[in-house]
């Protein structure tokens, strides 16, 4: 989300704090966020990223993958 290239327990961080209205995000940050694919950001993203970062998620559904 932080568009470093690596998907991190920062970027989940950021995309919770979005979240809870304690930050706002670019548009760039918004579409990097919303990787589940359905067009808004919400808890699903979240789990995802954690998902991913533990390594049992190999892709993001928005990948089509």
């Amino acid at each position: 989300m932080d568009g470093d290239g690596w998907v991190t327990e920062e970027d989940m961080k950021l995309v919770e704090q979005y979240l809870v209205g304690n930050r706002t995000l670019s548009e760039a940050e918004r579409g990097r966020a919303d990787v589940s694919g359905e067009g808004v950001i919400h808890i699903k993203d979240v789990l995802f990223i954690g998902q991913f970062i533990a390594c049992t998620r190999d892709n993001f559904p928005v990948c089509g993958i």
